[in-house]
């Protein structure tokens, strides 16, 4: 009888970090199945049907899944509303936690202990945090809907960890971008503004504040990061970030002198508000660096060519 081939999950393959991780698995040759929210898709690309917990037992009896990542998430950008229109996503991210998280959990305790489990939680768990910088013992104290979700599914994975012996780790995601964000996220919005700015010298782009720091870290390292965390030894939660931060301000300059332009030229301020994001939020992976030997580099500029680049592939 011959012994079904490993194979990885992952869940939520569709969003930003399901897709790089997909890139980045490829590279090793691994056996992918991906899982959306209405689909899983084979390693050969074929619907195996909506995911349900029957599914999941056969996938997994199939092919020994060895490591699953669950990305999966309603996550939208800092919107000019307020927080109102969030609260309205909330039975969306319990249909997560219970339909989706707590079902792979359970396929694991049930039918595949030794399979690793990688869970993407956030660092807007922290929400307007006093302790700068933040470590994996910072109390978490989420101030909208997106950091609640990613805290209470955070809790979840410490419990099947802690009380049911589980391998799983929490990886606290500071902010991370790359060729396949979402176009109504201002990092792109900067880059798709610097390149019709290029052909187009009239364009102009609406920034609300230029002077908000914030980590822009590489998606494709912080994946490389939780690809890592799963070689560790002991399951435990981990920061995943560069610890620096970068000004709006700085972000247009080098997307616009990508492109031979000056920032100033395009960039118009926006009286509009919008949902502002926490400016403490500045990472310590140290804890990170001595498991793994890995973390983002924090490198704005490389990022941002290497962005520009991909865009042109994608």
């Amino acid at each position: 009888m011959s012994i079904p081939s490993l194979g990885t999950l992952i869940v939520g393959s569709e969003g930003q970090d399901g897709r790089v991780l997909q890139k980045i698995l490829a590279s090793q040759g691994k056996k992918v199945y991906r899982q959306s929210r209405n689909h899983i898709i084979s390693p050969d690309g074929k619907s195996l049907g909506p995911p349900s917990r029957e599914l999941l037992n056969s996938i997994f009896s199939m092919s020994r899944i060895d490591e699953v990542y669950f990305l999966a998430a309603t996550h939208s950008p800092a919107r000019f509303t307020d927080e109102s229109e969030s609260r309205s996503q909330l039975k969306l991210h319990f249909e997560i936690l219970e339909n989706a998280l707590v079902q792979i959990l359970e396929t694991i305790n049930s039918n595949s202990p030794t399979t690793r489990f990688f869970f993407a939680s956030s660092a807007l768990i922290y929400g307007e945090p006093k302790e700068i910088p933040q470590t994996e013992n910072t109390s978490t104290a989420p101030i909208e809907i997106y950091g609640l979700f990613k805290t209470m599914a955070q809790e979840i994975v410490s419990y099947y960890r802690n009380s049911l012996g589980i391998f799983a780790i929490s990886g606290i995601l500071y902010p991370h971008e790359s060729e396949f964000r979402k176009r109504q996220f201002l990092f792109m919005k900067i880059l798709q503004a610097a390149n019709l700015s290029s052909v187009d010298p009239n364009h102009r782009l609406e920034i609300v504040d230029l002077d908000f720091t914030r980590e822009w870290n590489c998606a494709y390292q912080v994946m490389e990061c939780a690809v890592s965390a799963l070689k560790i030894d002991e399951p435990d939660d981990f920061i995943i970030g560069s610890g620096k931060q970068e000004s709006v301000r700085e972000v247009c300059k080098y997307s616009f002198e990508a492109f031979h332009l000056d920032y100033e030229d395009f960039i118009v301020n926006s009286p509009a508000q919008m949902i502002k994001r926490s400016a403490n939020l500045l990472s310590d992976s140290t804890k990170l660096l001595k498991a793994t030997g890995l973390r983002p580099d924090g490198d704005v500029k490389s990022l941002i060519s290497r962005t520009i680049v991909r865009m042109q592939e994608v």
